[in-house]
Parts: structure tokens; C-alpha cells; sequence
């Protein structure tokens, strides 16, 4: 009853060493007369039994001190529970309803009044602006002459009359039928048709079809033009009377 009474209320590891040690002590008085008064054998016999006790008890201890971790234990699990219901948290005590009406309720903030739109002007309005400027006749005066009529059904005529060099590549007159299309400030030149047709497959095949430039500058008798390829050039253009080759006036450009 002893030995049940003081483990009873320890951990398992430690009731299990108690019970040991209690348990060794108790072989140790029952077996104290043989070790003093039996024979040799018995004597061997019983210190062998206490040495194995004693390695046994060893590593108990050092299993549950000697390695140095902190386990949970079962009375410590037991208290903790026994303080949280003991200990329960309590209920918030409401407001008295004489404080609670005394607050005055918040005002919202006024909505914030709405900014007017900005207006923007369309691309297309430019655009409109740009393809009246562009009608009639510019010369662009670079490896020789380049005249080009725009028309307002978004066709076009040019003539090109180059200089000795580049004659070699693409002769040295060409005539060539264009339509022409403007979109976000962007002007295109696509070629239809052409005398001598030899001259401008050679065009074409070096320029492309269709070129296409970006307007930098306009003014009433001039334009600045970019070129949108890998290197981009710039090109002047001036307003200029038909050339002879035409033999006719110019069609009204609407300016």
C-alpha cells in the first residue's frame, strides 16, 4: 500500500522507476541472509541478480534525466486542465444603455464632388485635319525628282525622274499609280501599277509595295515626313506646280 500510495500520483516513467528501486530494496532485504550465510554459488548468484538491478535502474535515471528533454507529464497535463476550469474567462459586462444613447451617431463625409471628364480629341479629327493638308501636288527633291499628286478618293499618281547613279538601279523615269491611306498619323503608299514595269519591280522589290511614313511637321507648303523602317530617314516635302510630263493643270486640292 506504501509503494502504491507515493506512485500514484507521479508521471509513468517516474512510477516505473519508483516501483523498481522500491522493488530492488525489497529483494535486497530477503536475499541480504544468503549473500552473508550461503554458499559460494548462491552468493554469485545473488550478486549477479543485484548488478543486473543496478544496471537496470541506471538506465532508467539516465533515460529520464540524463537526456536532458522536457516531456509533458501527466500530473502537469492534469493541473493545466483543472486551472483552465477553474479559470474560465469572463463575460464582457454591457455597456449601460444610459452611455450607449448619451453617443452622438458619426456624420457621413459629404461625397466628394465628381471631376468633369476631360475631353480628348479623337484621333480621327487629326486625321481628318492631316488628309485635307496632304491633297494636291508635293516634289520631293532627292536622288533627282519625285512628284506625287494626291487626290481625295484616296488615289495617287508619281513620277520619278532620278539622277545618273541611281538610274543604273531603277532607270531613270518611272511612272506609278498609288492609292494612299492616312490612319492615326500614319501615311501609306501602296503601288497598283507602272511604266516601265521592269522599273518598278525593281522598286519593289528593293522598297516593298507599300511604304508608310509617319508626318512629323506640316505647314502650308511643305511637310516632313519619317520613314517607318529599320533606319528611319527623314524626308521634305514642298508644294509644287504639275510637272511638263503631265501636260495638264492639277485637280483643285481643296485648300
Amino acid at each position: 500500500m506504501l509503494r502504491l500510495s507515493l506512485s500514484w500520483h507521479l508521471p509513468v516513467s517516474e512510477r516505473v522507476f519508483v516501483l523498481v528501486v522500491f522493488d530492488s530494496f525489497r529483494i535486497f532485504i530477503h536475499l541480504r541472509p544468503l549473500m552473508e550465510n550461503g554458499p559460494p554459488a548462491q552468493k554469485h548468484l545473488v550478486r549477479l541478480l543485484f548488478a543486473t538491478v543496478g544496471i537496470v535502474v541506471l538506465v532508467i535515471v539516465w533515460s529520464r534525466f540524463g537526456s536532458g528533454d522536457s516531456h509533458p507529464t501527466e500530473a502537469g497535463d492534469s493541473v493545466e486542465v483543472t486551472h483552465s476550469m477553474h479559470h474560465s474567462p469572463e463575460p464582457a459586462t454591457p455597456a449601460p444603455a444610459a452611455t450607449l444613447a448619451a453617443t452622438d451617431p458619426v456624420e457621413p463625409a459629404p461625397p466628394m464632388p465628381a471631376e468633369p471628364p476631360t475631353t480628348v480629341p479623337a484621333a480621327s479629327s487629326r486625321d481628318d485635319e492631316l488628309k485635307a493638308h496632304l491633297l494636291g501636288i508635293w516634289l520631293h527633291a532627292k536622288n533627282g525628282h519625285q512628284w506625287i499628286e494626291v487626290r481625295p478618293d484616296g488615289t495617287a499618281r508619281m513620277l520619278l525622274k532620278l539622277d545618273p547613279f541611281s538610274a543604273l538601279l531603277y532607270g531613270s523615269h518611272t511612272v506609278m499609280d498609288l492609292t494612299w491611306e492616312l490612319k492615326d498619323g500614319v501615311l501609306s503608299h501602296t503601288v497598283v501599277s507602272g511604266t516601265p514595269e521592269s522599273h518598278v519591280e525593281s522598286l519593289i522589290k528593293d522598297f516593298g509595295r507599300t511604304r508608310r511614313y509617319k508626318i512629323l511637321e506640316t505647314a502650308p507648303d511643305r511637310m516632313l515626313l519619317e520613314a517607318q523602317v529599320d533606319q528611319k530617314t527623314q524626308d521634305q516635302w514642298t508644294r509644287s506646280p504639275a510637272p511638263t510630263e503631265w501636260g495638264e493643270k492639277p485637280p483643285e486640292s481643296g485648300m
